[in-house]
């Protein structure tokens, strides 16, 4: 396309003003389009590290419920139902992810409170070391989540802006273009766009991804 509407900018009648608007134009849209690209590609790979390390969080809080009601399991009752209170046992590990982070955090605060009522019981801080270290791998992964949707947002409305203004500039260059050339005019093709019998050939011939230049 570039290359097409400077090798053919006197013979459309552009002039070097309009030129240097266009050429501008498509140099700021690849920039940004690139730049997209790349966010849109790094939010992938923080949505991935997410659902990983989120999963990995699950995981840590199983394990500390789990040795939990084991090593209260042979206690008496009522230990039994201090542990149940003090590590929320009775409720259900939930799926949202801001809800089972809060599980995290009761857990771990439960764990590091001086067991007044119960001082006797007492747990290993293996499990609970885990929990501590897969939450400090979550929450990173959260700050960096809402940086990057923000940072998309700007690149992807930066691009539509661009894309408006794209639609005004090439469509000047087009009418330009058909205004000297006539629509049949497969030099079209050069300046990025489709001359007229070339749309209704590939029309014809069902080729979603042909050029439409007859054969």
């Amino acid at each position: 396309m570039k290359k097409g509407i400077v090798k053919y900018q006197s013979e459309i009648g552009l002039s070097d003003d309009e030129l240097a608007e266009i050429l501008t134009f498509l140099e700021n849209y690849v920039e940004v389009h690139e730049a997209t690209n790349i966010e849109d590609a790094e939010m992938s790979g923080v949505y991935t590290s997410l659902k990983d390390y989120g999963l990995d969080l699950l995981k840590e809080i199983y394990s500390c419920r789990k040795v939990l009601r084991g090593l209260s399991a042979g206690e008496a009752e009522e230990v039994r139902i201090y542990i149940r209170e003090r590590f929320d046992l009775d409720k259900k590990v939930p799926t949202r992810r801001a809800e089972y982070v809060s599980m995290a955090e009761n857990i771990l605060e439960g764990h590091s409170a001086q067991p007044v009522e119960q001082p006797d019981f007492v747990v290993p801080n293996a499990p609970f070391d885990r929990l501590q270290a897969a939450l400090d791998k979550l929450r990173p992964a959260l700050e960096n989540i809402s940086r990057e949707r923000a940072e998309s947002r700007s690149k992807t409305a930066e691009l539509n802006r661009l894309r408006k203004k794209g639609e005004r500039i090439l469509r000047n260059v087009y009418l330009r273009a058909i205004a000297h050339w006539g629509v049949e005019d497969k030099r079209l093709l050069e300046l990025g766009m489709m001359y007229k019998r070339g749309i209704w050939t590939s029309k014809k011939k069902g080729n979603s991804e042909g050029n439409g230049v007859e054969e």
